[in-house]
């Protein structure tokens, strides 16, 4: 059953949502610890992998078509969750 382009859109803003607050973790790494900021940035790093892998998989959901769209969301949706909780780990370990 093919996405409707509202459920894309929703996809999107989330992907969009989850990346913007990884933007934010890295408006804070100045006020880490000297000691701590290397892996801070390395978090941050693999944070923006996950991030261009979701958008990514929203790119490949847009351009399915046929049964190939129900694999497409379900991955796309994979990857939302994974950065998901990927971010809300580091923002759990910064405060």
């Amino acid at each position: 059953m093919p996405l409707t382009a509202e459920q894309k859109a929703e996809l999107e803003t989330r992907i969009r949502e989850w990346v913007d607050r990884i933007d934010h973790l890295a408006a804070r790494a100045d006020s880490v610890k000297a000691e701590e900021r290397v892996e801070y940035r390395k978090r941050l790093d693999e944070l923006r992998g996950k991030g261009a892998g979701a958008r990514a998989g929203l790119e490949t959901l847009r351009e399915a078509s046929g049964e190939a769209v129900e694999d497409a969301r379900i991955a796309a949706e994979r990857a939302w969750r994974s950065l998901r909780d990927a971010v809300e780990e580091a923002e759990g370990q910064v405060g």
